[in-house]
């Protein structure tokens, strides 16, 4: 069967959209930074793929930590408990280790959440420069302001094997505050979905 000149220009024309529409259906990422990716970013994670299921938003989040965690190994407990009393501790994967960011991180993220302003803007500038400020100028690096839980469990004292001064929540106040964001973030990026 032999197609018009005009049948071939609208199916040249029907794929081309076709091949748009692929694109935007495409993956975007979503990495949540936090010190030591054991507790706020984790939790970051798990809870926007958990909401980002319940809508027909194509993102996924991931999540790194700055430094490495100090010997910290799977998912804080504050994280998973949480995580436990929300029905959603059977998606999770309590054996992956936190993980340090790297580069290619933040080439791959459509959007980076630094979970604290204060605490992880100087860390980034140190590690990456300039990279952070131009990121935050194209909308692609925002800060929120979640602290982390005080006392032991907090990694960036272990870390550096020091006590710590920086401003502290407790976890009931952290978690639900790391709850809050992700559903205002998860809601801003379904209205602004073309």
């Amino acid at each position: 069967m032999k197609l018009s000149s005009h049948a071939f220009q609208w199916l040249m024309e029907h794929s081309e959209v076709q091949e748009s529409l692929e694109m935007e259906q495409e993956f975007k990422l979503v990495i949540f930074i936090c010190t030591g990716n054991y507790y706020r970013s984790r939790l970051s994670e798990e809870l926007f793929n958990y909401y980002v299921q319940q809508t027909d938003l194509t993102w996924e989040a991931t999540s790194r930590g700055m430094v490495d965690s100090g010997g910290l190994t799977g998912i804080s407990p504050f994280a998973f408990e949480f995580l436990e009393r929300r029905g959603l501790s059977p998606h999770v994967d309590p054996t992956r280790n936190p993980t340090p960011i790297r580069v290619s991180d933040l080439e791959d993220a459509s959007l980076i959440v630094a979970l604290n302003r204060d605490e992880h803007e100087p860390m980034l500038r140190e590690r990456f420069g300039q990279i952070p400020k131009i990121l935050e100028q194209k909308n692609r690096l925002r800060y929120w302001n979640v602290c982390d839980v005080p006392g032991e469990q907090n990694s960036f004292s272990r870390f550096f094997g020091s006590r710590d001064t920086r401003p502290t929540q407790s976890p009931e106040s952290g978690t639900e505050h790391i709850d809050f964001a992700i559903r205002a973030l998860v809601n801003e990026l379904e209205a602004s979905k073309p």
